[in-house]
C-alpha cells in the first residue's frame, strides 16, 4: 500500500523509467525486445504511467506535459497517418539507408503533419463544431400527442 505509493511518486523512479526507454529505443538492437527486456520496458511504461498520474508536480510529469509532447499528442493522428508513408518513401527516393533517413523522415513528417493540422484538421473540426452549434439552435416545432385512451377525443 503505502510503500508502493511512495516508491510510484519517487521522481527517480520515473528519470530511471524513460532511460528504460531511451536504452531500449537506441541501443538495444531491433527484434531483440522478445527477450526479458521486453518485461522491463513493460514494467517501465506501467511505472511511468503511475507516476504521472499520482505526481503531476515532478520533473517527469512537467516534462512529458510540457510544449512538445503536447504538440505531439495534439497532432498524433497526422502522425499515425502521414509517418509510415514518407519512412517508405525517403529512403526509397534519397537510396539513402534507415539510419541516415531516419532525422530526415522525422522533419518531413513533422512539417507535413503540422501542414495538415493547420490547413486540413484544425479547419474541419471549426466546421463541424460550427455545424453541431447550429443544429443545437434549431428548434424542432413542438407536436402534441394524441395520448392514447384519452378522453374527449
Amino acid at each position: 500500500g503505502e510503500r508502493f505509493a511512495t516508491l510510484i511518486r519517487d521522481a527517480r523512479l520515473a528519470i530511471a523509467c524513460v532511460a528504460v526507454f531511451v536504452v531500449a529505443t537506441f541501443v538495444v538492437p531491433i527484434g531483440r525486445l522478445d527477450t526479458g527486456l521486453g518485461l522491463l520496458v513493460d514494467l517501465a511504461a506501467m511505472s511511468l504511467t503511475l507516476h504521472c498520474v499520482f505526481t503531476s508536480g515532478s520533473v517527469v510529469s512537467r516534462a512529458l506535459g510540457s510544449n512538445v509532447p503536447r504538440w505531439i499528442g495534439e497532432r498524433s493522428y497526422g502522425i499515425y497517418l502521414y509517418g509510415l508513408t514518407v519512412m517508405q518513401l525517403v529512403p526509397l527516393v534519397t537510396h539513402l539507408t534507415l539510419r541516415y533517413a531516419a532525422p530526415l523522415d522525422i522533419l518531413l513528417t513533422g512539417a507535413i503533419v503540422a501542414a495538415s493540422y493547420r490547413y486540413v484538421e484544425s479547419p474541419l473540426r471549426a466546421h463541424g463544431r460550427l455545424m453541431l452549434a447550429r443544429r443545437a439552435e434549431r428548434r424542432l416545432p413542438e407536436v402534441v400527442l394524441p395520448v392514447l385512451g384519452a378522453q374527449g377525443e
